[in-house]
């Protein structure tokens, strides 16, 4: 409910009218108004103690002049300003409602911009006391002989429910504007909010309201940055790939900044904005790594880095990503193919000590697995700009072909503990690879050294007791 709509205003009534009065509104607001229903719901809201609450919650019940109150939003059309100057901090509820009432009757800006109506309805919102307004409607209550409110949560829960209607309201009004207006008066708004306490209700909502408004977009761009990857199959479509990315890059930028500034607040990155970007950042890094383009992926680095400087990860990898592309194009004898040959070589050396080192180890699960993940996430780093997933599948490449060789090659086991640090390692290969035939292989191997476990003892007593039941049971043969 906001100001035009509530029986006060209806009625012409205020907070200090007895029934009587509010009776004889009624009766002469029916003489002159068509609309006898309104009228005749807004007499029995009124009179009403409890159905009473929501309109008092929905009015100017906390300012002191109710007839002037009155009179302030009769002006509405000559002298709105009146409607804004109402004090937030004397009266926060008096002035949450007719801030609201007025940005939605401003409706061409004249009075105020959208960013400085938001900022003096949110600054009412900061004021509120529930207690305070539950005092104010029972104090104008004992004026005129009504019933007080015995019960604070039919209050509390009038207002909660109030504040749901006048979010919503805002927001609709939102909507006829431009997603980019909004956007812009929103992301200076999240100058004031610089703490994750000061994120209030109204706030969050509007938030809310704006992410739902821009998440077709930013799906988006996420399914482009997934075609363009997908397509990017030669030299030729580099240029466009590159291009393509850049215009992405720049309309998502100014749309998603209050939402990366209210993420920033709550202590996460934006996952939206962080999915959408390393699928840009996936498309740079191969045309690095298969085209040998590094001066199209440090453009684009660069552009990440320029646009999304307030994700404070997403400009830590951009920096690592432009230090080594720039060291690449310093020493252009060493082709991006270059390096990754390179790094295939180096994680199969590392793969061969780590799994000769696993299996000679004694056996403790989670040693193991700290090892294991400890030697991929120090590949991973130290060779960032091929990508996440492209390192860790390069490590796991090479500790499959390790555990297979060493498996084929080394000391044979006997016995189904033998076989648990070979499982292990496959285990924790088949948990992290993303590459789908990569993986098809770790689960084949997988499965074989499953299958050759089964058919052994569990451990080495086991094996000397059959060993000595066997003999035992040739011999009886042959006596």
């Amino acid at each position: 409910m906001i100001l035009l709509d509530n029986p006060f205003y209806i009625l012409g009534a205020t907070t200090t009218d007895s029934r009587a009065d509010i009776n004889a509104r009624a009766e002469e607001a029916a003489l002159f108004d068509d609309n006898q229903d309104a009228i005749a719901e807004a007499r029995a809201i009124l009179t009403n103690p409890r159905r009473r609450i929501e309109a008092e919650v929905a009015w100017l019940i906390d300012y002191d002049e109710p007839q002037e109150a009155y009179s302030l939003l009769k002006s509405k059309r000559q002298r709105m300003q009146n409607l804004i100057d109402i004090d937030e901090w004397d009266y926060p509820l008096s002035a949450l409602n007719a801030r609201t009432q007025g940005f939605l009757l401003d409706k061409e800006g004249k009075i105020h911009n959208i960013e400085d109506w938001l900022d003096a309805i949110l600054d009412c919102e900061e004021h509120l006391k529930k207690d305070k307004i539950l005092e104010a409607i029972n104090d104008s209550r004992d004026d005129i002989g009504f019933p007080d409110v015995k019960d604070p949560e039919l209050v509390f829960s009038a207002l909660d429910q109030h504040f749901q209607n006048l979010t919503q309201a805002i927001n609709t009004r939102l909507r006829t504007y431009p997603t980019e207006t909004v956007a812009e008066a929103l992301s200076s708004l999240c100058v004031y909010q610089d703490s994750a306490e000061k994120l209030t209700p109204l706030w969050l909502n509007l938030i809310s309201d704006y992410e739902l408004r821009t998440s077709a977009l930013i799906e988006g761009l996420k399914s482009e940055a997934d075609e363009l990857y997908e397509n990017l199959t030669d030299a030729s479509k580099v240029k466009f790939s590159a291009l393509r990315a850049t215009r992405m890059l720049e309309e998502w930028a100014p749309l998603a900044l209050p939402l990366i500034r209210t993420a920033n607040f709550r202590g996460t990155p934006h996952a939206s904005t962080m999915e959408f970007l390393r699928k840009v950042r996936g498309i740079a890094i191969k045309i690095t790594n298969e085209y040998d383009e590094e001066q199209t992926s440090l453009d684009i680095a660069e552009k990440i880095e320029f646009l999304f400087d307030e994700i404070d990860e997403i400009q830590k990898l951009c920096k690592e990503d432009i230090k080594t592309l720039e060291e690449r194009l310093d020493a252009p004898d060493i082709t991006p193919s270059e390096y990754v040959k390179d790094a295939i070589k180096e994680a199969e050396s590392i793969a061969k000590r780590v799994c000769q080192q696993i299996v000679t180890m004694d056996f403790i699960e989670e040693k193991i697995l700290r090892l294991l993940f400890q030697t991929i996430t120090d590949f991973i780093a130290k060779h960032h700009v091929l990508g996440a997933e492209i390192s860790t599948d390069i490590m796991i490449a090479a500790l499959l072909g390790s555990c297979i060789e060493l498996h084929n090659n080394g000391p044979k086991i006997t016995t189904r503990v033998g076989y648990l640090p070979y499982q292990t390692i496959l285990l924790t290969c088949q948990e992290l690879v993303t590459d789908k035939e990569l993986k098809k292989r770790v689960i084949h191997n997988l499965n074989v050294m499953r299958e050759n476990a089964s058919n052994l003892p569990i451990s080495g007593v086991t094996a000397f007791f059959g060993t000595i039941i066997r003999w035992a049971m040739i011999i009886g043969f042959f006596m």
